[in-house]
């Protein structure tokens, strides 16, 4: 197993892309704390909590409440970790929220939401973890931002501000910190089938499949296996980097 003996904390890990790359990690042998606001799934076919359907399927994981906007939250979650675990050794920065207005029908507290969430929780969660990961013979962030971090979506300022930081931050923290053993890259999604995509239509999900160039829609499992091969020592040589995971709908 690629991840034996390593840790992972993955935030927004309740539901969803973060419920799958929790999973991911955790088939491949890695010991997960799932950080979120609530420990309860958003999508029906999600049966049971995310550490439940881990520790059923043999796995190790536990959960713990943590709102990353929240900075002694985040303290909390970085030293609960390591004190129980000893060590960790990968950061997915996942938990995310979104608005979808214009900019003059956004309010300045929907937009100060999504920016403390996206980047600022980002941000904060890297800042406490990093000590830590510089002790791992493996230290990997891996981002979770959007194609909207690389491009304007219809009526999305706030969210398109937020991942278009959260790509950029991206990009520093691996200039100040692969020379000290840390990895720090981005996956980029696009429409993905979940509780968000499903909240955006009305008429079902189907309606985005003319939007991309593939014959079928993103399933949170797709992001969770490109989390884990940035995190993995395959991708040792790889930093900086923010990966598209879209079926080529940012082409089209």
């Amino acid at each position: 197993m690629r991840f034996a003996n390593s840790v992972a904390i993955v935030t927004g890990g309740s539901t969803g892309i973060g419920r799958a790359i929790a999973t991911k990690l955790a088939d491949d042998g890695a010991t997960i704390v799932v950080a979120d606001i609530t420990e309860k799934t958003r999508l029906e076919r999600e049966v049971g909590t995310t550490a439940e359907a881990i520790r059923e399927a043999g796995g190790k994981a536990r959960y713990q409440e943590a709102d990353v906007s929240d900075e002694a939250d985040v303290r909390d979650l970085i030293e609960a970790t390591v004190d129980e675990f000893g060590r960790l050794d990968i950061l997915v920065n996942n938990a995310g929220t979104a608005a979808r207005t214009s900019a003059t029908e956004t309010t300045l507290k929907d937009w100060q939401t999504v920016l403390d969430v996206n980047l600022t929780g980002t941000f904060l969660c890297s800042k406490h973890a990093l000590s830590h990961l510089e002790e791992s013979p493996n230290g990997r962030i891996v981002n979770i931002s959007s194609e909207r971090g690389l491009s304007g979506g219809q009526d999305r300022p706030a969210y398109s501000a937020s991942k278009g930081g959260v790509s950029n931050l991206t990009r520093q923290l691996a200039v100040d910190y692969s020379d000290r053993g840390v990895t720090v890259n981005a996956v980029c999604p696009g429409p993905i089938d979940t509780a968000r995509l499903e909240s955006m239509v009305e008429d079902g999900v189907d309606e985005f499949l003319d939007t991309v160039a593939t014959p079928y829609l993103g399933e949170p499992e797709d992001v969770a296996n490109a989390v884990a091969f940035l995190a993995s020592e395959e991708a040792r040589y790889i930093t900086g980097h923010n990966l598209l995971v879209d079926g080529g709908h940012h082409q089209l």
